[in-house]
């Protein structure tokens, strides 16, 4: 797909159309290997330690919600941000991505008016309200397999994550962690 998709991009005479199509399937593309290695990575009894990258947590978190806030430019949605944080995170970098993803495409699928997030030292806090469609369909695990993916990222990485479906909003939040801060884990 890739090398098709990389073809298609080379063409000189493709009309604007075309153009937004290949940068959709470019992004679609990479979608689905970011989605393969978190997979990958999370039926993998131990993941070796060339998967931990040190990543800044405010600019992964900045890059993906612009890139993610051009893409639901159609939606009826804002996104605000606010980061008082220089926090570095040394994780797979596609778990981190994919926490980041779904989280904010979530809120901007599901919710209306703004999306409010907030990355707080080593805590990220996405709130969105919900229309009066969505508060009525309150699913336990909140919408699709994205939160499913989320949850069992963190659990396997020891993020704390926090999800609260209120009637008016809904409001997640993850508190990364270095393997090194975390409490040690006993023998059983």
């Amino acid at each position: 797909m890739s090398g098709s998709i990389e073809l298609l991009a080379r063409m000189d005479a493709l009309p604007t159309v075309g153009q937004k199509a290949v940068v959709r399937l470019q992004q679609a593309s990479h979608d689905m290997e970011l989605m393969t290695d978190t997979l990958l990575l999370l039926g993998v009894e131990q993941i070796e330690p060339h998967h931990y990258q040190s990543q800044s947590l405010p600019l992964a978190l900045e890059k993906q919600a612009h890139l993610l806030s051009s893409l639901f430019s159609r939606h009826q949605t804002a996104l605000t941000l606010t980061s008082n944080s220089q926090y570095t995170i040394d994780a797979p970098t596609s778990f981190v991505t994919v926490v980041i993803n779904n989280l904010i495409k979530n809120a901007l699928e599901h919710g209306s008016g703004t999306v409010d997030i907030t990355l707080d030292n080593n805590t990220l806090n996405i709130q969105n309200a919900q229309t009066a469609n969505e508060s009525e369909y309150n699913p336990p695990n909140g919408y699709g397999y994205g939160l499913v993916i989320i949850r069992r990222i963190c659990e396997r990485m020891g993020w704390m994550l926090d999800i609260k479906n209120n009637p008016d909003h809904f409001i997640v939040s993850v508190k990364f962690t270095n393997r090194i801060e975390q409490e040690p884990i006993g023998l059983v």
